[in-house]
């Protein structure tokens, strides 16, 4: 039986209330000394009325780390949608928003940052989908970039693949820690030039 579509929207926004609960536990007290009866409490619902929504905490953790993906993934989604930036202008802003919203996390959030780091160990199907969407935003950048005669790469998969790997050092919560952000910012930006100094030394062998 199909759920209604009002019953749908008020499931959907309890799961919402729910997650934004356990994340004010979880970035306050952290993940290991939350309970699903303290987060039932903040919300004042029964924890059995919890559970009708979540299994476990452990599913209510892989959804928040869900949603800082998805944050950062919107993030990254806003640098290709920059209009009158060049495909260059929109790789360096890719890599310095996906450094920018990591260090920005450690710093501020940095229970969170645990948890993601947490959950991603155990969780292979979460990583493995951050993964895949950043590649596919940088092919969509590539992609740009062959468009207006900026690039001239014709294994535009492979390249976004590529770079992925390049850029690894400023998207994993578990680096963020080895330097300053000033430290971060330069090599970001020393790695940006290398990248693009690699792609446009395509364009002028292929034409």
């Amino acid at each position: 039986m199909n759920i209604p579509v009002t019953d749908l929207s008020e499931v959907l926004e309890t799961r919402e209330k729910i997650l934004l609960a356990s994340e004010k536990r979880f970035e306050f007290y952290g993940y290991n000394k939350t309970t699903m009866a303290e987060i039932a409490d903040d919300l004042d619902m029964s924890a059995a009325n919890l559970y009708r929504f979540y299994k476990n905490k452990k599913s209510i953790a892989e959804a928040c780390v869900k949603r800082c993906i998805d944050d950062r993934l919107t993030a990254l989604r806003s640098v290709l949608k920059k209009s009158g930036a060049s495909a260059s202008e929109k790789l360096s802003g890719f890599i310095q928003t996906s450094l920018e919203v990591s260090y920005e996390q450690l710093e501020n959030k940095p229970k969170i940052n645990e948890l993601v780091i947490s959950v991603s160990r155990e969780s292979t199907e979460l990583v493995m989908y951050k993964l895949e969407n950043e590649r596919q935003l940088l092919g969509e950048l590539v992609k740009q970039g062959n468009q207006a005669g900026e690039f001239s790469v014709q294994d535009v998969e492979a390249t976004a693949s590529a770079l992925h790997t390049s850029i690894l050092l400023f998207d994993v919560p578990l680096f963020m820690g080895l330097y300053s952000l000033q430290e971060f910012r330069t090599m970001a930006n020393q790695t940006t030039e290398l990248l693009l100094r690699g792609l446009l030394a395509r364009k002028g062998k292929e034409a």
